[in-house]
């Protein structure tokens, strides 16, 4: 009984280790970690559970036939062996996974541009509605823009859902760096609610589906524990030089660094029945913490929206029900886009004049996938004539209030302000009547001051620039990670010649797991941002 038992923890040995050293691989954790002792400790034990159900039938079976062939199972060394060593090599080979080095101080070269630099995304931002609206519309707004700036493209990567491109935007890294690849990731309770990303193997799914029904693992909606790398604010921004970020996916709870951040959450309500709304706050929605109450006011419910004020985007007779599936995601979507655009000029009222700042708006996403089919915008694809008549100029007023927001915005930032506004995507016509960005379709760029009216036409750019690009623009060079590259033509007048002489950096390190603020979990917050994802389409 000894033997079979010392058998069984040696075969339990052997699926922990390969185990935990690809799992750490994967999600890039050192193996000199408590993380990596904490997984190894739960694949252990989960491994020599029913190695002992097996020692212990094996003693207790009738036959010398039957004992032979369950003792057999318990010392596949051969094969554990190769198992051992085929998975250790392939760690080690795929990625590093002892633990980093420090990474030395990356060069910085004198900034081509001193005075303040500005990012505005905003989700959803479609070039081919964009057109369509130029050609329908002679918007003031976006003409005053357009005199001053370049306006273009904007390539994006697949998948398009919005924590994954936005996070790529804001690293310069591709997702499977970065670490935020969806709306939702698993974390186990087990593990000390330690985030794990799973590998597409076969059965992964099965595995998953199991765990969650044993409680083993639960979904949450993705947060800033889940992001790898540092974001360009993380990376850019000093004492001397600070940033104020906005909204960004991926935030919560904000981490430290040398300026200000209002988290993804910071704005959070959740639909009840019948068109009420509730205000559910996560704790830590800013930083530094005490900025949340200060901020509090610019706080817009969905239900602060006056029945005139949506009548300036939608067309409703006096017997039109107001609970439409459309008018519930406007509501949220602009009384969103009101709060954080009061915080972006609030930020930049009193921000450094120096400052890099970034914002992002998340409205017209949210309104363009149910509105889009009744656009007047696309006239070809068949609508009911209802819904044609209420939501027809849906879409192209929404266009109308970004673009008159984004001029406001640039108006406060100041006239030494270099501007980047950038989307993750655009939407395009998959079925008969939906729209959707599952296939990639381009987003927009556009971008003002430092000559930037003077810009190639053809120049082609893409979300992996977006980083590199404020890098430079701050005084620091893409790391060899970055697959993109500053967008130097985008900018004429400034001088380029420090960032060819600099060296690049290898990386500029990873941030995960090496988090200094944790906010404290609260279940009911967690289950009602993913009721919330759900109600607005982004998961099913």
């Amino acid at each position: 009984m000894r033997a079979a038992a010392i058998s069984a923890s040696g075969l339990a040995l052997m699926v922990a280790i390969p185990a935990t050293l690809y799992l750490c691989a994967y999600n890039e954790l050192p193996l000199l970690s408590r993380d990596a002792a904490a997984i190894f400790g739960f694949l252990f034990f989960t491994a020599l559970a029913p190695a002992l159900i097996v020692s212990k039938a094996a003693a207790a079976a009738p036959s010398d036939a039957l004992r032979r062939k369950l003792a057999g199972l318990l010392r596949p060394r051969w094969l554990a062996l190769c198992i051992l060593v085929v998975a250790t090599l392939s760690a080690f080979a795929w990625r590093p996974v002892l633990a980093p080095a420090e990474l030395p101080p990356p060069s910085v070269f004198p900034a081509p541009h001193s005075g303040r630099t500005l990012l505005i995304g905003v989700d959803g931002l479609c070039w081919e509605t964009l057109r369509r609206w130029r050609e329908q519309e002679r918007n003031q707004d976006l003409a005053w823009l357009l005199e001053r700036g370049y306006l273009g493209p904007l390539a994006t990567i697949t998948p398009t859902d919005s924590p994954l491109v936005w996070t790529t935007i804001a690293t310069g890294v591709p997702p499977e760096d970065h670490g935020v690849k969806s709306f939702r990731t698993f974390e186990f309770p087990a593990l000390d609610r330690m985030r794990l990303e799973i590998p597409p193997l076969p059965g992964r799914s099965y595995l998953l589906r199991a765990l969650m029904r044993l409680k083993l693992a639960e979904l949450r909606p993705v947060s800033s524990f889940d992001m790898r790398r540092r974001p360009f604010w993380e990376i850019a921004c000093r004492p001397e030089r600070p940033c104020d970020v906005v909204g960004f996916w991926a935030t919560w709870p904000p981490q430290p660094f040398h300026g200000r951040l209002v988290s993804d959450r910071f704005y959070f309500v959740k639909s009840r029945g019948g068109g009420a709304w509730e205000r559910t706050l996560d704790s830590y929605t800013t930083f530094p913490p005490q900025m949340e109450r200060r901020l509090a006011q610019f706080r817009i419910a969905p239900e602060e929206l006056t029945h005139a004020r949506l009548l300036e985007f939608v067309d409703l007779s006096e017997t039109d029900s107001a609970f439409d599936s459309v008018l519930t995601e406007l509501r949220y979507g602009l009384a969103m886009d009101e709060t954080y655009f009061q915080l972006a000029e609030q930020l930049l009222e009193d921000g450094a004049r120096n400052g890099v700042f970034a914002f992002y708006f998340r409205g017209l996403d949210i309104v363009s996938h149910p509105a889009l089919p009744f656009s007047d915008l696309y006239p070809e694809v068949p609508a009911p004539a209802d819904q044609r008549r209420r939501f027809g100029k849906l879409v192209s007023r929404y266009y109308a209030y970004v673009f008159s927001r984004l001029r406001r915005l640039v108006e406060r930032a100041g006239q030494d302000t270099l501007v980047l506004v950038a989307s993750d995507h655009g939407f395009e016509r998959e079925k008969e009547a939906y729209f959707n960005h599952h296939f990639a379709p381009p987003g927009v760029l556009l971008a003002l001051g430092g000559g930037a009216e003077t810009a190639p036409a053809e120049l082609e750019a893409g979300i992996y620039d977006i980083a590199p690009t404020l890098l430079w623009l701050t005084g620091y060079p893409p790391s060899l990670d970055m697959p993109g590259r500053p967008l130097v033509d985008l900018f004429p007048k400034l001088d380029r010649s420090s960032l060819a002489a600099a060296e690049r950096p290898r990386s500029y390190g990873y941030r995960w797991r090496n988090l200094p603020l944790k906010a404290p979990y609260d279940p009911e917050s967690e289950r009602q941002m993913l009721e919330l994802l759900r109600t607005l389409g982004y998961i099913r």
